[in-house]
Order: structure tokens, then sequence, then C-alpha cells
């Protein structure tokens, strides 16, 4: 915790943190629970692109192909808020949305992966059903998706140092401004 007026052992202002306690647990479990449905949903979609494009019965492909075509609404439903609760997350404590690359980069991977979910899968999908064909972009680009998805897990759990410019104004120590004063000089 910051010591007197907010400063911090190392004598720099602390970043105002919003959320404390049960709040930001709350907003801690919908983040994680959101983010690991959408993880789940995009390995669902994997698995099942993989499965239509194999497979020899064609009734069953046309089905798994219509079930694609209404995947993008849930991934996108899901990845929409894990994006709203990691902002909420992010504004509400000292991480912020800007300060430090692996908050940009998993901003940038949402972002990326709600995207093409709604516009390249959606239409890639819808385009399988119609034509009853496999759609060979189709496999790669939910990978993609699983894949960056992992990736922007892996920036969560590691917190790789490295502030942007936003941050090292906000931040000039870096992390040692994360730790809490403790009274002793």
């Amino acid at each position: 915790m910051p010591g007197p007026g907010g400063r911090t052992r190392i004598g720099a202002r602390q970043p105002a943190s919003v959320l404390h306690g049960p709040a930001r647990t709350v907003a801690l479990i919908l983040h994680v629970l959101a983010s690991a449905a959408w993880f789940g949903i995009a390995v669902s979609v994997v698995i099942i692109t993989t499965t239509a494009a194999t497979t020899a019965d064609e009734s069953f492909a046309h089905d798994l192909y219509r079930v694609l075509a209404a995947s993008p609404r849930v991934s996108v439903t899901a990845g929409l808020l894990g994006i709203a609760t990691g902002a909420v997350l992010g504004l509400g404590t000292q991480w912020g949305l800007i300060r430090h690359w692996w908050v940009v980069g998993k901003i940038l991977l949402a972002v990326i992966v709600v995207g093409t979910d709604a516009v390249i899968i959606s239409a890639v999908a819808s385009d399988a059903l119609a034509t009853g064909r496999p759609a060979p972009p189709l496999f790669g680009a939910t990978s993609a998706h699983a894949v960056l998805l992992v990736i922007a897990t892996a920036l969560a759990v590691i917190k790789p140092r490295g502030l942007t410019p936003w941050g090292r104004r906000v931040l000039p120590a870096g992390r040692r401004l994360l730790r809490p004063a403790t009274g002793e000089h």
C-alpha cells in the first residue's frame, strides 16, 4: 500500500487504483471467466472446423458449417465481454490501459480476434455453409485465434516488464512503483 500522501518507498506518486478488495476480485473473476469462455469457444471452433472438413458425411458437415456460421456471434460476444472486463480492470488498477506493453499487446490481440471473427470467420463460414465445401482458410484462421488467445493469457500471467512512453511518464520508476511502501527508509 502507498505510504502517507499516496507515495511509494521511492518517493514517486502511486497511480490511483479505483478497484479495491471485493470489487477488484469480482472484476477479475468475471474477466477470467469471460476469457476462459472465449478460449473454449475458439478451441471448439477449431475442432468443428477440422471435423467438418474431414467428415465423409455431407449432412453432418452441413450441420457443422451451420454451427460455424453462427459461432462468430458467440465468440464476438465473449470477446467483447473479455475486453470490457479487462478495460474495467485496467482503468481500476495500477496497470492502466496503456501504461504497460503487455496490456497494450493483450488489447491488440483481442481486437484482432474479435475483428477477424466478425469479418473473416463469419464470411468464410457462411460461404462454406452455402457451398457445402470445406473452407481451408477457416482452419488456419480459427487455429490462429486459439493461438492468439494463448499468447494473451501468457502475457497476463507473465506480465513482462516494459512501460509504454505514457507509462514512463506516469510511472517513471517502472515496476519498482508497484511495490508498496513499508514505512522503512
